[in-house]
């Protein structure tokens, strides 16, 4: 048995027109010092990190507009006959942003070059989404309990923690369940389509810390091209390889040995176990210098812990049919003595069901169950049934340039599950064990036609299997 969930829209299966899902945006006006505009100046727009550049022309009235471009850091480089060439450098490019560019060029020769170093304006004058977006810096800084980079969305207005025992672990969204926000991850869908909810996550496929570039919470007032969202936007983009090499390996360690006692373990018992690994590596650079790109990484998640349960079991005296301990506030009743006419049963002499009114298959199964280990009726069993999940992902992401105005990449993502069967009583109980491969994949193109139209092709399919 297995699902399987294609995420093809029509927004992603063709070019979208001004969409920017998981990209951004600079925008402009080319002016003189005396304030006239300059039509016809060539724009070079450059990522730093990569040496792939993108050429335009300012328009009649002056202004520029790139396409969508990858996430990063530019430099914007302007040329007009009569006119010094101006460079604009430390743009800094956010996902989903349009960063407004705005040059003023002096008279002289085309050889001379005036350099201006600023960072984008934090002004968005183009769109009234309302969101947060959180860089790599805060993701790898900032403290995360498992490594889980969906905590992070609750620095964003509007996120909240969600109710306590929800299926689907993240966070509320303008005060809406977590099964209402939408996860885009490379502008694709992400989000989980199993009703079981594989790994009590709302992604299909959760990337690893190291991999991510950064991602936009968006809570407010997001456009039509996200849509399916009653709660909030949660859109990732991961890292893609630059022309230096980089790479990382981490290993980060939970024990009980370092933890206190639960406040309901036994007193006399030994701490629970709990034990979790997680592990792995990551790497990024050039196949060919400003021109293709690779980025990997590889996350191994071991956890071997246990849970605390408090569970109320019959006592050996029940097991035999004698419930004299719940008298006087709780009668067993004789369902074969019902009095159809005054509508009452009779209670069993002493609340003792007699041994001859015992199912024989019903107290062999009642005869399963351990002795109690805490004094009273309720809550008389204290049990710490282990709780084991492997996991482990992967990410490899191409990214290719074909020329100035041409780049392409593809992504492909895994991920396994396996979790053992975690049980509130002993054996001979029985529960089964579960296991989940997802897999995800991304093929985007910044040329050919959807260049001419300032548009992008981007085409992604989610895999969920049981299998």
């Amino acid at each position: 048995m297995f699902l399987r969930t294609f995420a093809w829209a029509s927004a992603f299966a063709s070019c979208s027109l001004l969409a920017q899902v998981d990209s951004g945006r600079i925008v402009g006006t080319i002016k003189d010092q005396s304030g006239a505009v300059v039509p016809g100046a060539q724009i070079a727009i450059t990522n730093t990190l990569t040496g792939i550049s993108q050429r335009t022309v300012s328009q009649s009235d002056g202004t520029y507009e790139s396409a969508p471009l990858r996430i990063g850091s530019y430099q914007v480089a302007v040329e007009q006959a009569g006119f010094k060439r101006t460079v604009r450098d430390g743009i800094v490019l956010q996902i989903q942003q349009t960063a407004m560019v705005d040059l003023v060029m002096e008279v002289g020769q085309v050889t001379q070059e005036i350099s201006i170093t600023a960072a984008a304006p934090l002004l968005t004058a183009h769109e009234a989404t309302q969101g947060q977006v959180i860089d790599n810096q805060k993701i790898v800084d900032l403290p995360l309990n498992g490594r889980d980079y969906v905590q992070l969305a609750l620095l964003s207005a509007g996120a909240s923690e969600t109710a306590a025992g929800a299926r689907m672990a993240g966070f509320s969204g303008n005060g809406m369940r977590a099964t209402q926000n939408n996860f885009l991850l490379d502008g694709v869908d992400n989000n989980n389509a199993q009703i079981a909810a594989q790994g009590n996550q709302s992604e299909s496929v959760k990337p690893s810390v190291d991999s991510i570039q950064e991602f936009k919470v968006m809570t407010n007032a997001f456009s039509a091209e996200y849509g399916r969202a009653a709660g909030a936007v949660v859109n990732v983009t991961l890292k893609s390889g630059t022309n230096e090499l980089h790479g990382t390996a981490f290993e980060f360690l939970r024990n009980e040995k370092l933890d206190a006692k639960n406040f309901f373990d036994l007193p006399t018992s030994r701490k629970p176990p709990f034990k979790r690994n997680q592990f792995g590596f990551s790497a990024g650079g050039p196949i060919r210098k400003n021109r293709t790109f690779f980025f990997g990484n590889y996350e191994w998640n071991k956890i071997r812990e246990s849970r605390t349960v408090n569970n109320t079991i019959p006592t050996p005296r029940m097991v035999q049919g004698d419930f004299s301990e719940l008298l006087p506030s709780t009668r067993v009743f004789d369902l074969a003595t019902y009095d159809s006419a005054s509508g009452t049963r009779t209670p069993f002499p002493a609340n003792i069901i007699p041994p001859t009114r015992l199912d024989p298959i019903g107290a062999k199964l009642a005869g399963m169950y351990p002795q109690p280990n805490k004094p009273g009726l309720l809550q008389n069993f204290l049990y710490n049934p282990p709780n084991a999940l492997n996991r482990d992902s992967w990410n490899a992401k191409i990214d290719h340039s074909f020329g100035p105005n041409d780049l392409v990449y593809g992504r492909f993502s895994f991920q396994r599950d396996f979790q053992a069967a975690s049980l509130s009583l002993p054996a001979p109980a029985y529960g089964g064990s579960a296991t989940t491969n997802t897999t995800s994949g991304s093929l985007q193109d910044m040329g050919g036609l959807c260049r001419a139209l300032r548009a992008r092709l981007n085409v992604g399919s989610v895999y969920p299997s049981d299998k």
